[in-house]
Parts: structure tokens; sequence; C-alpha cells
């Protein structure tokens, strides 16, 4: 008779943890199918409630990753690299998304970078999921608003206090409205010749501002 042999395969700690939770649920489905407790052993395993989403079960690797970029998160909050922060805060949740100091460094990096609807947004929804730090974040909401307005009050302060730019006095006149000013010294046009010697004479005379006086006698000749 042939013997047989087993050869064992060293598992990784998830995978064991697994099988070793198999291994107890198969040892009670046969103790109660013995007992004659068919209901138990023949009992499926628990099922999720309708709506409830099965979570990935984390491993090392992604416990690892998540401080990694928490870690990463805090000092570039502290260099004040608030872009970077955001970012790294948000790989930190990716896995882990009841991180909740990743969770404070994205809602602070967020009102950092202008963004204070979202900041606000973030910070009230960790304030209601964490509420053991809710002193910490109340404050940050009332510093992030108070930038907010002062940033808003400088603004609108800015726009009312621009003066209009004004021209000088010789040119205010006309000029804003563009109007042609051409007209004002353009020579008067040529009279006509006088058609008779004495309307000439009288045209003359009127130019000079000296009244001639004419006789009857000489007024009669020139007619």
């Amino acid at each position: 008779m042939a013997s047989t042999s087993t050869t064992s395969v060293e598992l990784d700690p998830v995978t064991q943890q697994k099988l070793d939770t198999a291994k107890q649920k198969k040892e009670t489905a046969d103790q109660a199918f013995k007992a004659g407790q068919v209901k138990d052993g023949g009992a499926p395993p628990p099922t999720l409630k309708e709506g409830e989403e099965k979570k990935p079960e984390k491993t090392e690797v992604d416990e690892m990753v998540e401080k990694i970029y928490n870690n990463m998160s805090a000092c570039h909050m502290k260099n004040e690299n608030w872009q970077r922060a955001l970012e790294t805060a948000n790989k930190a949740l990716a896995k882990n998304e009841e991180n909740w100091k990743a969770m404070f460094r994205k809602g602070k990096a967020l009102g950092e970078l202008g963004y204070y609807e979202r900041a606000a947004k973030v910070l009230e929804d960790l304030k209601t999921k964490n509420p053991s730090d809710g002193a910490n974040i109340t404050a940050e909401l009332a510093r992030l608003k108070a930038i907010d307005v002062a940033k808003q009050k400088a603004i609108n302060k800015k726009l009312k206090g621009q003066p209009s730019k004004r021209l000088p006095s010789s040119e205010r006149s006309l000029k804003p409205w563009n109007l042609n000013i051409g007209f004002l010294s353009r020579p008067e046009k040529e009279k006509k010749a006088p058609s008779t010697p004495a309307a000439a004479s009288a045209a003359s005379s009127s130019a000079s501002g000296i009244e001639e006086i004419v006789s009857p006698g000489v007024a009669a000749s020139r007619s």
C-alpha cells in the first residue's frame, strides 16, 4: 500500500485567518448535524442587510499605505504646501474613509486654498462623524470663516475705493462725448460779391466800421 504524504503550505496571515474561520464554521455545522440540529447545521452564513454594501477587507499593505499618505499630508500641512496636503489626505481617505485626521487635514487644506464652502462641508461632516473632536473642528470652521469674511471685505473695499479717472478741465466738457469741435475754428464762408456799386460801398463801409454819408445826388447817380 502506497503511503501518502501531505505537504504543508505556508499562508499569509489574512488567508490563514479566513481558513481558520471557515474550519470553525464547518466544525460548528458538523456538530449541529450530529446532534440533530439540522436547522443550525444548514443555516447559511450571515448575509448583508438590504442596501448594505460589503466593504473590502483591509490588508496589512492597505494599512501601511494609509499611514504613509496620512503622514505625508501632515508634513505638507506643516510646510503650508496645501495642494499636496490635500492630495495626500485624499489618498489616505481612499484607503480608509474613517481616517478622521486625514479628513480634518483635507478640510483645512481646502480652506487654505480658498475653497471655503467645500472646506466647511467636509468639516461639518467630520464634526457629525467624530463628535469627540467637535471643539477643534468648530474652532477651525470659525477661523476659516473669519478669513473668508476678511478677504471679501478687502475685495469690496478695493472695488469701492478705486477713483474714477478724470480728464483735465480743458478737455472735460467736450472730449468725453467725442464731439467734433472742428466747427468752432472754421473760417467764415466768403460772402458773395455785391451786385451793385451802392451795395459794394455799403458793404465796405460796414466792414470798416465807418458809416458813409452819401448825398441824394450821388446816391441817385449810383443807382
